[in-house]
């Protein structure tokens, strides 16, 4: 299924399914992963030159894209289709001629993604290295999580020092495919040192900001500490530092923190702000920050911009949390829910409810079902607020990024028989583990997967207790949860909304079922 232009994951339509069948609807029968597949198929190429490489994409794109796989992220379908070409036939082509052909074609894709995929494509693998990642890539510790199985891989002795696209190539040659961003991130992490002195000056600023509740707000404060300003710290040193304290950051996060330290209020926009600041009310705080957003024709602002300032004003809100707000309001400007939705919404709202289940996998589940008929997590949200039914972007966020998560055949014909099979007198955290070490096809697991999966499996688990699963193998959330090297807008949207789960500590994150009486859902987030 392509994504259209349009596509947001606050405007994904899923296919349906009945209540008496799996969530997910078989897919076709998947032997091996995409990328051995697609790579050892892929041997003979199109040979074309100079600008007749983009002609052929642009006059037979469909030919081409035909034979990508449906499963997989954007990046590496993207890789695919770019794998039918030589690599020197590529150097023709930029990233934005590349990303105006797939935008032609209804695919969304960001700029940089276009260009991470043409690195990878483009790139040779040197065949001394090439043999010395067949040899060993084996031999690296396949523990579930995607790290802890290339840091392993990294440290044994001889690995080659390539760049990070080609050492995705070579691993893609493989059958295994690890993100460009999560390659540089371990590669850079093993050589960073940080001083034993600023790793102690961190850790107790770090302890003294113990009452704030945000790690975005904790981020900031540290930043703005002149004595801290002196250290000269890099943003990898600091990452580092505050890993070994426990307190795990991604990339993502650190880029908003400097972003929300240096941003400045303008006049304009703080005028506005108090003006409306009445109207930062409503159930949830996601609820909040939209009605603020909708009242007194707000100018132009960052998402750090509104940020600090309600921070300043002493709401207890998260980075991401906003940004997803600001998202949220510009995707409903453009979202009409008709009565037909609003109908089917309500009446499977009110039938769900009766299920003993967790407000994400109810949301989740009426995606799953319902998608067929054009219904988004803006319809479903849109229609339940009318009924004064109030969900928070958490849980939706989070019940979308499960359901995009979908498994496929082969997954769904292993994880039902397995599940049977584990002890289920241990706690769940450690009946996930058992499950995983059976399964070979967790090497790039992500929490929103593995909860997808529990869906499957007839269970109702919450994302912490996905997280905790997971971490127990060397999971980081911080670098797993990234599926691909540059996020896309949609991919971004939803790691915001495990960051505003995390930030906070989110009650809503928990399993805790929707009751049949409940008119609205109230939580914090």
């Amino acid at each position: 299924m392509l994504i259209t232009a349009t596509t947001s994951p606050f405007s994904t339509g899923i296919a349906e399914t009945s209540d008496q069948t799996a969530l997910s609807a078989p897919l076709s029968g998947v032997k091996q992963s995409h990328q051995r597949l697609f790579m050892s198929q892929l041997r003979t190429r199109a040979k074309i030159h100079g600008n007749a490489c983009l002609e052929a994409l642009k006059t037979r794109f469909a030919v081409y894209w035909a034979n990508v796989p449906e499963q997989g992220s954007i990046v590496s379908r993207v890789e695919t289709l770019l794998f039918q070409f030589e690599q020197q036939d590529l150097l023709g082509i930029t990233a934005r001629e590349l990303r105006e052909v797939l935008l032609e074609n209804n695919l969304r894709i960001n700029t940089t993604t276009a260009s991470s995929a043409l690195a990878t494509a483009r790139v040779e693998v040197p065949a001394q290295e090439q043999q010395w990642i067949d040899a060993h890539w084996e031999n690296a510790s396949h523990k579930p999580g995607s790290q802890a199985w290339l840091q392993s891989l990294l440290q044994l002795e001889g690995c080659p020092d390539l760049k990070p696209s080609v050492m995705r190539r070579a691993l893609l040659n493989v059958g295994v495919s690890i993100s460009t961003s999560m390659l540089s991130d371990i590669a850079v992490a093993t050589k960073v040192q940080v001083p034993a002195r600023h790793e102690t000056l961190i850790k107790a600023w770090w302890d003294s900001f113990a009452e704030e509740d945000c790690l975005m707000s904790k981020l900031v404060m540290l930043l703005r500490l002149p004595a801290y300003q002196q250290l000269a710290v890099t943003v990898r040193q600091l990452q580092v530092a505050l890993a070994k304290i426990g307190v795990k950051v991604s990339r993502e996060m650190m880029i908003s923190a400097r972003a929300a330290f240096r941003s400045k209020i303008s006049l304009q926009q703080q005028a506005w702000f108090d003006a409306n600041r009445a109207m930062f009310a409503g159930y949830t705080l996601g609820d909040k920050i939209e009605n603020l957003l909708r009242h007194g024709k707000p100018p132009l602002m960052m998402p750090a911009q509104l940020w600090n300032m309600l921070r300043n004003a002493g709401e207890q809100v998260s980075f991401a949390m906003v940004r997803q707000a600001m998202r949220g309001v510009k995707a409903a400007a453009n979202v009409i829910v008709t009565a037909d939705q609003e109908r089917v919404i309500i009446a499977a709202w009110h039938k769900l409810c009766q299920s003993n289940i967790s407000l994400v996998k109810l949301l989740g589940t009426i995606l799953i079902q319902h998608g067929h008929l054009g219904i988004t997590s803006v319809h479903l949200k849109q229609a339940l607020n009318k009924a004064d039914i109030s969900v928070s972007n958490v849980a939706l966020g989070l019940a979308l990024a499960a359901v995009k998560a979908a498994p496929t055949a082969e997954e769904l014909s292993w994880i039902r028989p397995a599940w049977a099979n584990i002890n289920h007198e241990k706690m769940m955290e450690f009946r996930i583990r058992d499950l995983l070490t059976q399964s070979g096809l967790v090497q790039e697991i992500t929490p929103a997967k593995l909860q997808r999966i529990m869906w499957e499996a007839g269970e109702d688990i919450c994302i912490k207790t996905c997280i905790n699963a997971l971490n127990g193998f060397g999971f980081s959330r911080s670098l797993a949860s990234q599926p691909e090297p540059l996020l896309t807008d949609e991919d971004q949207e939803l790691d915001d909304i495990l960051n505003m789960s995390l930030e906070m500590n989110d009650a809503l994150t928990s399993n805790q079922p929707v009751a049949s009486n409940d008119s609205r859902w109230i939580g914090v987030l």
